[in-house]
């Protein structure tokens, strides 16, 4: 009973959540031509892929450790946000944009807060904080964008975050500190964070390749194949957090974890099925995104199995073969943008998006059956 309650606040939160933010982010594409829509979504990847260069404490590991009741995250909140706040200083400076700076500290302190919540379990305030920056992202954005123009949408984004950053100053305890405990978990924490950045690099390298090797209006396409993507994914990616709370409070999730696998493969059905329908109607200007979305469908049911192998390695500590896992794809990812990018278009980057992803399925699978192994002999 209290397994499908759980799992049914985290599931209408995030479902609510991802419906808002693509009625923002679908709403703005009928507004918008693909090539402004791929700039907005390149300063975003800016912002994104900086966020996780200063983020030292990630989400994955505040779980952990709030799960497991160490105390340390209120050392790690503070050495988070002094690394990000310098980061954001020099990002500033460098692009001449204070938005971006600023919602890039926004990105760190909204991960840090969802990572304490669900370490604690507290699945309605994880829903509350989900649904309020979701809401405030989707009224600032417009509101900005209609009052200002589009040059302001990114600091509306920025604002949805404020709340959240409150809620974390509130964590820093600076008495309580204990950088000795801190220091003796040093390797996880640092696998961690050099496995959050190769995800940073991971999610944001695309549009920061694409844009110069492609152009925006490339970029803009691409970019709403994604978000179709992750409307998809909104129930995976459901799973994966809830899977990665009671893992850690040695819960039994086989079954659930069979059932995930079944809805994924109805979701490649869907967007492959549905997409060319739907495109032509309500975004006429970007039908070059049809085919892309269509393959990138293919690309779900192997995101999810590898949250589901990812949550295992998590539980184990075993941050160096996550990161070996996200290189591989990582480094795939990039050549096939430049290669069949170049040579397909974009049928060769949404080709390389599914390739990229499947490669870091099998390795994940691969680490999985090997620590399971190893379990059993011990």
């Amino acid at each position: 009973m209290n397994r499908t309650k759980n799992i049914s606040i985290i599931g209408l939160s995030d479902i609510i959540g991802s419906a808002i933010s693509a009625i923002f982010w679908f709403y703005l594409a009928t507004l918008l031509s693909p090539e402004g829509y791929g700039k907005i979504f390149y300063f975003l990847g800016l912002a994104g892929l900086v966020s996780s260069i200063s983020s030292v404490g990630t989400q994955s590991v505040v779980t952990v450790y709030t799960a497991k009741r160490i105390q340390v995250n209120s050392e790690i909140y503070f050495i988070t946000l002094s690394i990000t706040s310098t980061a954001a200083i020099v990002m500033i400076l460098f692009t001449q944009r204070v938005d971006v700076g600023l919602l890039m500290l926004g990105y760190v302190v909204f991960n840090l807060t969802v990572g304490q919540v669900l370490g604690e379990r507290n699945y309605k305030k994880y829903a509350y904080f989900s649904l309020l920056q979701k809401s405030l992202a989707l009224v600032c954005g417009l509101t900005f964008y209609f009052t200002y123009g589009i040059e302001f949408v990114i600091y509306g984004l920025a604002l949805s975050y404020v709340f959240h950053m409150y809620v974390i100053l509130k964590k820093i305890k600076f008495r309580e500190f204990n950088f000795n405990e801190l220091r003796r978990r040093w390797k996880f924490v640092f696998s961690n964070y050099i496995n959050n950045l190769s995800n940073g690099f991971n999610g944001q390298i695309d549009k920061l390749v694409i844009a110069p090797f492609f152009g925006f209006t490339i970029l803009g396409n691409y970019s709403l194949a994604v978000q179709v993507i992750l409307v998809l994914l909104t129930i995976p990616n459901i799973a994966y957090k809830y899977l990665l709370s009671e893992e850690l409070a040695k819960t039994d999730n086989k079954k659930f974890k069979k059932q995930i696998c079944v809805i994924a493969g109805f979701l490649t059905i869907i967007g492959i099925s549905i997409t060319p329908m739907i495109i032509p109607t309500l975004f006429p200007m970007y039908i070059d995104s049809i085919e892309s979305i269509m393959i990138m469908s293919l690309a779900i049911l192997p995101m999810t199995l590898s949250k589901i192998y990812l949550v295992n390695l998590l539980k184990h500590e075993k941050g160096f073969l996550v990161l070996s896992g996200t290189l591989i794809s990582i480094t795939g990812f990039i050549l096939g943008i430049i290669i069949l990018g170049g040579v397909f278009g974009s049928i060769g980057i949404a080709i390389t998006f599914v390739v990229s992803l499947v490669s870091q399925m099998i390795f994940f699978y691969v680490a999985d059956r090997t620590i399971a192994k190893k379990t059993t002999i011990s």
